[in-house]
């Protein structure tokens, strides 16, 4: 999860998710999804290379760290 998000926030935090969205596919590093229910905006990235422990971790910690900055950014339009 990223950030607990209301279907009624502000139309600036709707247009910064599409943007970082498409860049992410841009990239082929993951998507976010509003996941209705919940309220919730959630960080989807697979790992596709499992050929060893190390590219796994390393595949992990960079999900981390973009999840974390993911946050931040967003956190500073939807006023969290």
């Amino acid at each position: 999860m990223i950030i607990p998000l209301s279907p009624v926030c502000g139309d600036s935090i709707w247009r910064q998710i599409m943007v970082i969205n498409g860049e992410l596919a841009a990239n082929n590093e993951g998507t976010l999804a509003y996941i209705e229910a919940a309220e919730t905006l959630l960080f989807i990235h697979a790992i596709t290379d499992l050929t060893n422990t190390y590219h796994i971790i390393s595949q992990l910690e960079s999900f981390v760290n973009q999840q974390e900055a993911l946050k931040n950014i967003l956190q500073e339009y939807a006023k969290v």
